[in-house]
């Protein structure tokens, strides 16, 4: 999903909250329907924060609260489908919407990306270090597949077909040309193609990969500065 579904997707949960019905007794809302609202939240949330996000982390403490909340006269632990713990969850379900709104999803999730091809790299340079050459070409250029499907992504560029370091350079190259937007300029291009070609001979043709170790450590580095430079 993108931050506009995103956003639907939230707007509506708030819509949903006020439309569930009040349940036996006051302090609560039907049981049914409260439970699915609940349980639609945290598909939400899940969904669209990392874990460990303080969202995430709110969310799973409200669960815990309600657990010491007692019911008047009835005396039992309170149901999840209380007016107070159905406020509550409303709440994150507000902020959730507001994150998103300010924009701040796509710098939380832009964090996590990041952290993740960096450690796909890392990896790389782990096998590369046992002198596997052709798993290390292959996990490097899948870093930087990944990080060129992010860039046209949130560029808005289109491409036909499957995916790939051809087809994403292929497209932020057609946006340059036209002048509508530079995501990098030319010379990039040149030495991604490069890139894209060594990935591919490790991946199709392995038993024929000559790259050396050297080869390949410039790739990984070059790969990183480049995406460091183009975030």
């Amino acid at each position: 999903m993108n931050e506009a579904e995103l956003l639907a997707w939230f707007d509506q949960l708030e819509k949903k909250c006020d439309a569930i019905p009040e349940g036996d007794f006051t302090y609560l809302l039907h049981p049914v329907q409260g439970t699915a609202w609940l349980g639609e939240v945290h598909s939400a949330l899940r969904s669209t924060f990392p874990p460990g996000h303080p969202l995430l982390t709110d969310w799973m403490a409200i669960f815990e609260r309600a657990k010491t909340y007692f019911q008047p006269m009835v005396g039992l632990v309170s149901q999840p489908y209380a007016k107070d713990h159905i406020a509550q969850a409303r709440g994150v379900v507000q902020a959730a919407a507001a994150l998103i709104r300010a924009g701040r999803l796509t710098r939380v999730l832009d964090g996590v990306r990041a952290e993740t091809v960096s450690e796909v790299l890392d990896q790389a340079e782990i096998v590369l270090a046992a002198k596997q050459t052709v798993a290390a070409a292959v996990l490097a250029g899948g870093a930087l597949e990944t990080h060129l499907l992010h860039l046209c992504r949130r560029s808005g560029f289109a491409w036909t077909g499957e995916g790939s370091i051809a087809k994403y350079d292929q497209a932020v190259a057609q946006a340059r040309n036209a002048g509508t937007v530079e995501v990098y300029p030319t010379t990039d291009s040149k030495v991604i193609g490069g890139w894209g070609g060594l990935r591919n001979d490790a991946a199709h043709h392995p038993t024929n990969f000559t790259r050396t170790v050297d080869d390949v450590r410039r790739m990984i580095e070059g790969i990183r500065e480049f995406i460091a430079r183009v975030p």
